[in-house]
């Protein structure tokens, strides 16, 4: 080990190529330092920084044999740590832009949970003031809004005159509206 120790960047990487994990390390130990200050200085994550240089090193050793163009060591980590470093930025970029559109989504399911909430609460409300309703008005009304019915065919059907369906079917609502105005005041 203490003769590696003693051997060029361009022997350890001819050593390394030749499958030598050991010249490799050399390298790693001689470099490592620096190159994670160099990471640290654009990502100024320490963490982040190490993965990045570990990153690089397991590359490296996955690319060994095609290193043959290789002439300075020093210079080709430097530029792979920063390829790398920019990489790990665009990642954590895409990943933030990803989280972002996530929470729009989910604050905008939120929101629609919500008024569907709102919007059911309002149905019952209003069924609920239906069923209320004394029984021959509610019968008109439910003719008029659900049976689709016009005042005319109420009127033949439950024989009694247009005029008083008009007049049930009015005061239905006017019930309704006023027992429902606290609520509707709070939605609209």
């Amino acid at each position: 080990m203490g003769k590696q120790n003693d051997l060029t960047d361009q022997e350890l990487l001819e050593q390394a190529r030749s499958g030598s994990s050991a010249a490799l390390g050399v390298v790693y130990r001689r470099y490592s330092g620096l190159l994670i200050l160099h990471a640290l200085d654009v990502l100024e994550d320490e963490e982040a920084a190490r993965d990045v240089i570990q990153e690089v090193f397991i590359n490296l050793w996955n690319r060994r044999e095609h290193l043959q163009g290789v002439t300075h060591v020093k210079a080709y980590l430097y530029t792979a740590v920063r390829n790398a470093t920019l990489n790990h930025l665009k990642k954590e970029q895409h990943i933030a832009k990803m989280l972002e559109g996530f929470k729009a989504e989910s604050d905008r399911l939120r929101q629609e949970e919500g008024e569907q909430d709102t919007m059911a609460g309002l149905i019952r409300k209003i069924e609920s003031e239906i069923s209320r309703l004394p029984v021959k008005m509610r019968e008109i009304f439910l003719l008029s809004r659900r049976g689709d019915l016009t005042y005319e065919q109420i009127s033949a059907q439950l024989d009694i005159a247009p005029n008083t369906v008009r007049k049930q079917v009015s005061n239905a609502l006017r019930i309704i509206r006023m027992n429902l105005r606290l609520l509707c005041s709070w939605i609209f």
